[in-house]
This record gives structure tokens, sequence and C-alpha cells, in this order.
């Protein structure tokens, strides 16, 4: 494979592992911050509804207080005039301060008088059982040490929970002798709820803590919430997350536990940052890959190659004599002044090389001349020679060669004499 074809199979692999850890690390860290904003902003929201329904039962006992702490209750207690509560706890006025029960008894715990209304639609009704249990004759809320003094919260009754408030009948001046208790009370029910839920903005709701079978994220977030731990997030699906807390009666024990249920803005905005974050380092990894790759095909590989190119075609040619020429100051520049030194050696010693071999040429010529000479000298020599000379190879037991006077002697001897003109 050539350089050409491995540098953008190097750098598109390199691109890639490098997106991939930075995009494996960034969606780590950007997930868990914003997966711990969302919590916060979660909790905050359900302290928001925590604190609405606290802001609800301060507003029953300042409602309370205003009547208990007045001298024209204080005056009814003594004068039992049965103007002043038809007057005072009217339905449209109990319905004006959401109150559902109002209720006035007496030092020993009898009661003087109640009334109940439904706030939705004004209407009287009837006072349930559960609740005349607890502030009857016979119920621990005014039969208690210090009843003298005031008392807030809830109480979980079978129907729906009540924020109850309870004071002592005093004088404006806030003044005694304690002349009995008044009770107000407010569901917390649906009405109620929605009111909540207007005022703060959010989608609430309750649940029982003595409900036996509830379903199966009401059960994980009760196996969540504990003593320790009164408050806890959880996320229903990819779109909600709901924050739950637990909500306290009088006797200081889990009864409630309030949802808040909140589109995950944070978490959808956390998505879209990371996609157009891996839209943007893959845009800019593109773009740094494809400037990288313009810049080192400019700086190296297209140099490179016509390098190679015209060392190749000085190859091919056998042109020693051939210069490469590469423009820049850096090192293939400085690699084409050391091919440029080995062909100015190759031409060189290619001189030298056809210098020396045309002194051979000659050398050999005169010696050819001389060997020549010698050889016809010898072989005068021996053709010449008096003497009767041959040439024997005891091999193949043939004469190889035999002089004149060897020939003239053999001929002599075997014609009887007869000497041919050249002995």
């Amino acid at each position: 494979m050539t350089i050409r074809r491995k540098v953008p199979l190097i750098l598109a692999v390199t691109l890639i592992w490098l997106i991939a850890a930075v995009l494996a690390t960034s969606h780590l860290l950007l997930r868990d911050s914003f997966i711990r904003l969302e919590e916060r902003d979660v909790r905050l929201n359900l302290d928001r509804a925590a604190n609405a329904i606290i802001d609800d039962l301060e507003g029953l006992k300042r409602s309370a207080e205003d009547y208990a702490a007045w001298n024209a209750t204080y005056d009814f207690m003594a004068t039992r005039n049965a103007d002043y509560p038809k007057k005072e706890f009217m339905n449209t006025s109990m319905s004006g301060l959401r109150v559902n029960f109002v209720g006035i008894f007496d030092v020993d715990g009898r009661p003087v008088f109640m009334k109940a209304v439904d706030v939705g639609d004004g209407g009287k009704v009837t006072v349930p059982p559960a609740l005349l249990d607890s502030v009857g004759t016979s119920g621990s809320l005014l039969r208690r040490p210090g009843a003298e003094q005031p008392v807030a919260g809830l109480l979980l009754l079978p129907r729906n929970p009540f924020l109850i408030a309870a004071f002592p009948i005093l004088t404006s001046e806030r003044k005694g002798p304690m002349r009995g208790t008044l009770i107000m009370g407010r569901y917390l029910d649906a009405n109620e709820m929605a009111h909540l839920a207007q005022t703060t903005r959010l989608s609430l709701s309750l649940v029982r803590m003595d409900v036996e079978q509830s379903s199966h994220d009401v059960e994980v977030m009760r196996a969540a919430l504990s003593a320790s731990q009164e408050s806890t997030v959880q996320a229903s699906s990819s779109t909600l997350i709901s924050g739950y807390t637990l909500i306290k009666d009088l006797r200081a024990k889990p009864a409630l536990v309030l949802r808040v249920t909140l589109p995950r803005v944070i978490y959808a905005q956390s998505q879209a940052t990371l996609l157009y974050f891996i839209c943007s380092l893959v845009m800019a990894g593109l773009a740094f890959g494809g400037v990288t790759y313009i810049l080192l095909n400019r700086t190296v590989v297209s140099r490179l190659g016509q390098l190679s190119d015209s060392v190749a075609a000085i190859g091919k040619r056998q042109r020693f004599s051939a210069r490469v020429s590469i423009t820049g100051q850096d090192e293939l520049t400085i690699l084409a002044a050391k091919i440029n030194e080995t062909l100015a050696s190759l031409e060189q010693a290619e001189a030298e090389l056809v210098q020396s071999h045309a002194e051979l040429e000659v050398r050999v010529r005169e010696r050819t001349v001389e060997l020549a000479a010698s050889e016809e000298q010898y072989r005068l020599l021996f053709e010449k020679n008096p003497d009767p000379m041959w040439v024997f190879d005891p091999e193949t037991r043939t004469f190889l060669a035999v002089n004149e006077a060897g020939t003239c002697r053999h001929l002599a001897a075997s014609q009887e004499g007869w000497k041919p003109d050249f002995c």
C-alpha cells in the first residue's frame, strides 16, 4: 500500500479512536453532571412543594389563631350566643378561607360548636366520625398534657389526609384564663392539591403510607425512603422524573409521601447538548482530518511522490547525469540533495568505468598483437626447425602437429628415398 493511501487511512483510524475516546469521556462527565443538576432541580421543586404544604398549614394556623385569640370568641364561650358562630362561620366564609371544619370546645373537651363544609361547592356536610374521634372528649388532641398550647399538623383520616390547627381561646391581648379550644381543619384532597399545584405550578400527588397495595414505583419509593433519608428522586421514564418526600403526622410518624412529577427538561437538554457536541466534534474531526491530509499531501506526500517518480525515471533511462529537483527547506530537500550527490558519484564512477574500459580495450588489442606476433614466431620456429618435431597426445594416441623436418623424414622412409620439394 502506498503512502498516499496509508495517510488518509491512518488519519481516519486516528480520528475515529480520538472521537470515540472524547465522546466516551464527555458522555460520562456530562451525563453525570446533568443527572446531578436534574436531581438538584427536582429536589428544589420538591422542597417548594413541601413548603407549599407547610405554608398551607401556616395559613390555617393563622386563621385559627385569629379566631381563637379574639374577644368575640372569648365572650361567646361565656355567653354561648348562637348568633356568633352563625355569623362568623358561614359556608361562604369557610369556603373563602378554604376551611373544611371548625370546632369550638370547652376546657373539658366537650364540643360547643362544630361545622363541616365542602369547600368545592360550599355546602354543609357531616363531620366525619374519624375526625370526631380525634377531637372529641375521648380524643387525644384535646385531652393531652399542655392542652393550653397551640398544636398543628396532619391527621391521617380514612377518607383524606387532614390539616388541623388547634389554639386556646383567649382574649385579643392573648390573655386568659383559657376558656376552651378552637380547631380548624382542611382536607388535603384533590381540590386542595389542585390549588397547591396551581400555586406552585407543579404536578403534585400524595401517597398514603398505610395503603397495603400500590404500584411498583410507589413500592420502590417506600423502600428508598427511611428515617435517615426522607426524600429521594427516581426517573419514571425517559421523559418524566419524580421526587418523593415524607410528610409526618402529629405524632411524628410517617403518614404521607408527597410526589412531584416533572418533565425531564434537563435530561432532554443534556441529550440535545450531547448530540450537538457529537455533531460538532465529528465535523471538527472531519475538518481537522481534511486540512491535515491536504497539508500532508502538499508538503510531504506529493513531494515524496515527485521525488520517487524522478528517481524512477533516472533509473529507467540509466542517465546518471540527470538530477532530481524539489523545492523547500526540509528533510525531503535534504534527501533530494543526498540523491543528487549519489547520482553525481554514480556519474563519476560511470565515467571512470568507461575510461577504464577504453584503456583496457587498448591494452587488450596491444596484447593481442603481441601474442599474435609471438605465436607466429613460435610457429615458424616449430615449422622450420631442421630437427623433426611433433606434438603427440598420449591419451588419444594421435599426432596433433608435426613440423616439416618430421614430415620429410617420415615420407622418405615410407617412399624409399622419395623426397618432397619442401624437404
